[in-house]
């Protein structure tokens, strides 16, 4: 009787450690396949964005990612990012959607995406079949703002 309580209380003690990561979220197998295929960035809309430029994901400004053609493949979580105008290097991605909404994204460079320790992670917000939005959070001018990056079906 003593093993069993003992065997319940470790069992207990594990399920209630679980992390509330969100890397660690269950996968949102339907909403990756609506996000499979190619798409092009229309539109990064936030707060005065006609005069300030944001860095974004730390690659490039608002006007280098506008147009930007991006593939998602969801079998295998990859994908890859085109820059127009060679604003910027063309990126090889890892993604998933997890069940929270959030899009989790990492850019690649020469590492695989398990030695890439750094990444993001974003609303996604679908609109239609045609269309979605990464929302982002940034701090502009002391302010915390939403950036909306409008994705639409290519």
């Amino acid at each position: 009787m003593k093993k069993i309580l003992f065997l319940l209380m470790i069992s207990a003690t594990i399920i209630s450690c679980k992390s509330t990561s969100a890397v660690d979220n269950y996968v949102n197998y339907e909403a990756q396949k609506n996000v499979k295929g190619d798409w092009i960035i229309s539109s990064i809309e936030y707060p005065n964005s006609n005069y300030i430029q944001v860095n974004h994901l730390d690659i490039a400004k608002s006007d280098c990612f506008t147009n930007s053609t991006w593939n998602f493949v969801s079998n295998n979580n990859k994908g890859t990012v085109n820059f127009p105008n060679n604003c910027a290097a063309s990126r090889s991605i890892t993604w998933y959607i997890n069940n929270d909404g959030q899009m989790v994204l990492k850019f690649l460079g020469s590492e695989s995406s398990r030695k890439t320790e750094t990444g993001y992670v974003v609303d996604y917000v679908p609109v239609n079949s045609n269309s979605f939005i990464l929302r982002d959070k940034a701090m502009i001018s002391n302010s915390k703002v939403e950036i909306n990056i409008t994705f639409i079906r290519i």
